[in-house]
């Protein structure tokens, strides 16, 4: 078991846009919904230099130990930089869409450092898995570590998943994709399985395929 502190900031992280919406409709039918793409995520980065140390010296070490073989090759790794816990995805084409994230994004900031600071910023990391490709559960997408987070963190969730969902900025139609559900008896918001990627799939062409 590894536990280790947190940044005071969460992120948008952008990929690549797949499709374009109107941005003079943001809000959109149902069917429009349901041919969403996911293009950002809302995450917390792993800043605490303790970490990005375990992670690089972890890194190296598989590296090390399976040289010139492609399942391991440098490239799957995450970038030391770049280590975070997602909370959630968002389909944000649309730039009036985009343009109000970042504004509830920013005006949430304050109240985020001062939950993480005073109810807790702790991680601990008790789970090393792998999330299966979806048409062939023999291969792996990505390699994970699940963590168990602190109050101070299941609150921050709660209330960045609530307040995207009030804006009409995170919709329940990838409620199952970002690993999101609702309690309906506490009214709260929560995040199925949190995980931060140590290797992926996609950051390496030869083995886009998946992991076997």
């Amino acid at each position: 078991k590894k536990s280790f502190r947190v940044g005071y900031f969460s992120t948008f992280i952008r990929k690549k846009p797949k499709h374009s919406l109107s941005p003079q409709n943001p809000k959109m039918d149902s069917k429009t919904k349901q041919k969403m793409r996911l293009t950002h995520f809302v995450s917390i980065p792993l800043l605490d230099p303790v970490f990005v140390d375990y992670f690089l010296s972890l890194k190296e070490k598989v590296i090390g130990m399976h040289d010139q073989n492609d399942v391991f090759h440098p490239k799957l790794f995450q970038n030391g930089k770049h280590l975070h816990i997602t909370l959630f995805m968002l389909d944000l084409t649309n730039a009036e869409l985009r343009s109000r994230a970042v504004d509830l994004f920013q005006a949430l900031s304050p109240d985020i450092q001062q939950i993480l600071r005073t109810e807790g910023d702790q991680l601990q990391f008790t789970k090393l898995d792998a999330f299966k490709d979806r048409r062939d559960a023999s291969k792996g997408t990505v390699v994970y570590l699940e963590p168990t987070p602190s109050a101070g963190i299941l609150k921050v969730a709660h209330m960045l998943i609530k307040a995207f969902v009030d804006n009409e900025i995170l919709f329940e139609s990838v409620f199952n994709a970002s690993h999101l559900q609702y309690n309906k008896d506490n009214q709260m918001y929560s995040v199925n399985q949190y995980h931060v990627t140590v290797m992926n799939r996609s950051f390496y062409r030869p083995l886009r395929g998946g992991f076997p």
